[in-house]
């Protein structure tokens, strides 16, 4: 049978989060007072999350000292372009448990606080296809070279527990079941149910042992086992040349009710990590960029971010500048244009990923508000569309490799607050009008302003009159008028 199941489109990759394995715990600052939040996810060879990176000095110079990243301050303090994320474990091809004996592959998460077992697992009968996961918890297989994405067959597990057996009662419905406990001695033992049967058999550390393995069966553990076949006694290893990726969302709950406090993405090969980060494709027939706002979106506000999905984790800084205390750069990855083909505006941003346990999805924060539309007697035209292209080979994931594939969306603004080009205090006053007919007044100190005089404008010579204005006399005016973009002429909209 295969692994995969559900072959569809990435567009539902949007919610998801991953977990993983191994290591020493750290702090867990950043999430709210009281809140449930992450330890780690695992693939049992090594943590998947949180990411790492090498500390550096207060010279800015990498110190050895591996730090996870757990906090904005981890990151923005840290990763620099020569510090990048580091890579995270892979898996072998062959179904083998961390000490090597032979077991099924899985991927193991654990959190803070005792996980609410219905916030992650349903009993309804017809959940069996999708593992009997609520959605809170997603393990897909996905494939960026064609832009598709399956859910991976196996069986998860809450602190050992899961629903199984025959639907009972009106309306049916599965019984949870203890499939796997630990034993007076810290030792994994099967369970035996009310049939006979031990499905728990092939569980980690039901047939072959590893050093932490207790830690699976925790009430605040949730693990997931390959399992194509339904039988967890026949060892299974999880499928090749795909990206294996655990979405967990901020729907999760702990025991008595408290949502997970930040989302989280997790992913893993078996082998070498050599395929090339891409971005997301939504779902047939619009199979667009996963790029929000985009896909010829219309009347978007003026003062948005963009949101940018890819297919895995990608380094920080191949994105674009971090918020770390400077302007930012133009991205060389990504670019964010608008205006006429002959008078393009390229737009800085800085760039950050939502949360720190998800580096799959990046935030673009515009240095300035985009141009809104004018109103109908005023329209902008071209200058209310906004482009956003990532480029290939730009975009890069934690292992090295480079996006190959390019993207392309747009939308366009509704109304907004206006662009103005005017004099900046304590170069010039501005003076506020009240009464029946308010507004503002700019008192020009240094005379350049198109504020003083009278303004009368001439478009053969690109010149204001003399004696009307002494916005003439600027210099970039007088000498450069005509090279100013966009041209200087009377205005026509809001920009």
């Amino acid at each position: 049978m295969s692994h995969l199941r559900n072959r569809a489109g990435w567009l539902g990759l949007a919610a998801l989060t991953l977990s993983g394995c191994g290591g020493i715990i750290s702090s867990t600052s950043g999430a709210g007072a009281g809140s449930m939040d992450l330890v780690h996810v695992s693939n049992g060879f090594g943590e998947l999350l949180p990411h790492k990176v090498q500390e550096l000095d207060t010279s800015g110079v990498a110190t050895g000292s591996v730090r996870a990243i757990r906090t904005q301050a981890d990151l923005l303090q840290n990763v620099i372009i020569g510090n990048g994320v580091l890579p995270t474990a892979n898996l072998g091809g062959s179904p083998l448990l961390p000490s090597g004996a032979a077991g099924n592959q899985f991927l193991w998460v654990q959190f803070t606080e005792p996980i609410g077992f219905d916030s992650v697992l349903t009993n309804a009968p017809g959940a069996v296809g999708s593992n009997s996961l609520s959605g809170t918890i997603t393990v897909l297989a996905i494939d960026p070279g064609t832009g598709t994405s399956s859910t991976l067959v196996g069986r998860a597990l809450v602190g050992g527990k899961t629903y199984g057996g025959d639907p009972q009662g009106t309306p049916s419905v599965l019984a949870q079941q203890t499939w796997v406990e630990l034993d007076g001695n810290g030792n994994s033992v099967v369970v035996v149910q009310e049939d006979g049967s031990t499905p728990g058999l092939g569980f980690p550390g039901t047939q072959g042992t590893f050093a932490g393995q207790h830690a699976l069966l925790k009430p605040e553990s949730f693990v997931f086992v390959i399992d194509t076949d339904g039988d967890l006694s026949t060892h299974e290893a999880f499928p090749s040349n795909v990206e294996i990726r655990m979405a967990i969302t901020t729907g999760l709950e702990n025991s008595e009710g408290r949502k997970l406090a930040r989302r989280a993405v997790a992913t893993t090969t078996v082998g070498p990590d050599t395929i090339s980060p891409e971005v997301l494709i939504s779902l047939p027939p619009t199979s667009t960029p996963f790029i929000t706002p985009g896909g010829g979106q219309l009347d978007v506000d003026p003062l948005t971010n963009i949101i940018v999905h890819f297919s895995e984790p990608v380094q920080p800084t191949s994105v674009g500048s971090l918020p770390s205390g400077g302007a930012p750069l133009l991205s060389a990855a990504i670019a964010v244009q608008f205006g006429p083909n002959t008078a393009r505006v390229s737009v800085p941003f800085h760039a950050l990923p939502v949360s720190v346990y998800d580096f799959t999805t990046y935030e673009l924060t515009p240095v300035f508000n985009f141009p809104g539309e004018g109103p109908d007697l005023l329209a902008c035209g071209v200058f209310n569309r906004v482009d956003v292209t990532v480029n290939s080979t730009q975009i890069v994931d934690l292992a090295g490799n480079a996006n190959s594939l390019p993207a392309t969306t747009f939308f366009e603004t509704g109304e907004g607050p206006g662009l103005i080009n005017a004099p900046v205090a304590p170069d010039a006053i501005y003076v506020a009008a009240a009464g029946p007919q308010p507004g503002v007044s700019v008192i020009d100190l240094n005379g350049f302003g198109q504020s003083t005089g009278d303004p009368t404008f001439d478009p053969a010579s690109l010149m204001f009159q003399e004696g009307w204005s002494n916005f003439s006399y600027n210099p970039n005016v007088r000498l450069q008028g005509s090279l100013l973009l966009p041209a200087l002429q009377v205005g026509s909209c809001t920009v």
